[in-house]
């Protein structure tokens, strides 16, 4: 999932944002991890438009894009591939041919943005494809016109820096020193630069007007920003080069000059970038013929010019190229092919360049104005009444939405409730469970408890039955004995007593005044209270039976 997301991140639109592009490393690394077609189309197609990539691979990169929207039937992949390949196309037809088959794929899937976006691409292209400048110019305004994505800066910078182009090429600097500070306002935000081109461009217009200290000065800054930027091996920084040599070229400094064209083909020759391979020999075939170097000073602009043919790359500084050769040829008496050189260079300036084309970029210009007012107008009143429409059912969504919203509350509080009523419920439950187990627990060993007691009880009664019988055994025995020694005391004990008594009478009769008196009422006396102790003795017997 992470790395589906980070993909997702990687191959996002970044014109439509501005400002991050993944270098071609991070896509190439990426575009072997992911498997996803869909998402290997977009990778290929951010590598096609890579700084860092050559022309060559580029284009590969766009057609094996398109192979994999085709055979996946990806309609936003085939007509985005459509629109990378315009920066390939070799004639107008050609791109005339892409754009409708780009945009017939974005109008299916209603994509206006991207119908914008191949505007655009086409107006970029048309800048060096022949003599093609109105075209571009119309692109660029028609871009102008309808791409509304306010927050793709550098798409707005592109479509400014086209204009600059154009009227840079039709030699009004002051037009296209207003259309490149418009696109400098869009390509630097925040001090970041987000496209390069009119910053340069602007150094260029300075080149042209002859302020080659303010020009050489943008310049150095631009190449400082892009090695910072760790692009010292980009197309910009190779441009920055050639401009860099034209200024040291003016200005009479030949052996920089001869460094700064070297250092740039050298970049643009790695990355196979032809156009790039043209400006500088150009510029080499120019020093070589300020040095007195003429064969060199052909060798290079033969090259220039053939490449150039071969890849229908006309713009103004061909025709200067052409014109090099011509008088470098004269300086070597070679006169007929110096002639030959000056026809193909007046050819060339016809072909790039002449007093018509200005004249229509300044009527399709005034032509366009008024057709943007007027389609501003209508879209300004469709989009009113778009808004309307929308606002309208937008209030019934919206109505409904709360409705769906109140529902899905009420129910979900009843759920809510219900659950927290159940889950106090359970928990109730859950202690009044653990209350009864503990009873429960407490019972059982109440119970094992009473068990012991009455196992207890049970030996101690049946002990107590034993216990009871020899007591009772016991007390029959003493009350044997008892009543057998008040038998015997009353028998024979009272018996020989009261004997006594008697005889103590009959003594005391016959001899009532003998000298025994005082033993005679002493005997008497203990035998009467002998007497008296056996009857209570008998009594107390009497009492326990």
């Amino acid at each position: 999932m992470f790395r589906f997301l980070f993909a997702v991140l990687l191959i996002a639109p970044i014109n439509l944002f501005g400002g991050y592009f993944p270098d071609s490393d991070s896509l190439k690394k990426e575009l072997k991890r992911t498997h996803s077609d869909s998402i290997k189309v977009k990778i290929l197609i951010k590598l096609s438009e890579s700084k860092s990539v050559g022309q060559d691979s580029a284009y590969l990169y766009s057609i094996e894009a398109l192979n994999i929207a085709r055979r996946i039937h990806y309609k936003f992949g085939i007509g985005d591939s459509y629109r990378s390949l315009i920066s390939f196309a070799k004639n107008k037809a050609e791109i005339d041919s892409l754009v409708e088959m780009s945009t017939e794929f974005f109008s299916e899937l209603k994509n206006r943005q991207y119908e914008s976006l191949v505007l655009l691409s086409a107006a970029i292209r048309c800048l060096t494809i022949g003599n093609n400048y109105v075209t571009a110019f119309q692109y660029a305004n028609l871009f102008l016109a309808n791409y509304k994505n306010k927050k793709d800066r550098e798409s707005f910078a592109k479509a400014w820096n086209v204009l600059g182009e154009v009227y840079r090429i039709s030699k009004n600097y002051k037009l296209a020193l207003d259309a490149y500070r418009n696109s400098e306002k869009y390509a630097v935000l925040n001090g970041k630069i987000l496209f390069l081109s009119p910053l340069i461009n602007i150094g260029t217009i300075q080149l042209n007007l002859g302020y080659l200290d303010s020009a050489l000065n943008r310049y150095d800054f631009i190449e400082r920003q892009l090695i910072d930027m760790q692009e010292a091996g980009s197309n910009s920084f190779a441009y920055i080069k050639y401009r860099k040599a034209q200024v040291f070229l003016l200005g009479g400094r030949f052996r920089n000059a001869l460094n700064q064209a070297t250092n740039g083909f050298e970049i643009y020759d790695k990355l196979g970038h032809n156009e790039g391979r043209i400006l500088t020999w150009g510029v080499l075939a120019e020093i070589h013929f300020k040095t007195g170097s003429y064969q060199e000073s052909i060798l290079f602009g033969k090259r220039a010019i053939d490449l150039a043919k071969r890849i229908n790359y006309v713009i103004n500084d061909i025709g200067n190229v052409c014109e090099v050769v011509a008088k470098s040829y004269g300086q070597l008496g070679d006169f007929e092919n110096a002639y030959r050189y000056q026809i193909i260079q007046s050819d060339l300036t016809n072909k790039a360049f002449n007093p018509e084309i200005a004249a229509t970029l300044i009527n399709d210009q005034l032509k366009l104005e008024k057709e943007k007012i007027e389609l501003q107008k209508e879209l300004s009143e469709e989009q009113r009444q778009k808004d309307q429409s929308i606002i309208q059912g937008q209030k019934l969504i919206n109505l409904a939405s709360i409705a769906i919203i109140l529902a899905l509350s009420g129910v979900t509080f009843l759920f809510y409730r219900n659950a927290r009523v159940k889950q106090r419920l359970n928990l109730q439950l859950q202690e009044k469970q653990e209350e009864i187990l503990a009873q429960t627990e407490e019972l059982t060993a109440q119970t094992e408890e009473l068990r012991a007691s009455n196992e207890k009880i049970e030996a101690i009664n049946a002990n107590l039955g034993n216990l009871v019988n020899d007591r009772t055994a016991t007390i029959k025995n003493q009350n044997l004995r008892l009543r057998d020694y008040a038998y015997f005391n009353a028998h024979k004990v009272r018996g020989p007593l009261a004997r006594i008594l008697g005889l103590i009478s009959i003594i005391e009769y016959e001899f009532p005044h003998d000298a025994f008196g005082p033993y005679k009422k002493m005997l008497k006396e203990s035998s009467i209270e002998l007497d008296k102790a056996i009857r209570e003795i008998n009594i107390v017997l009497e009492e326990e039976k």
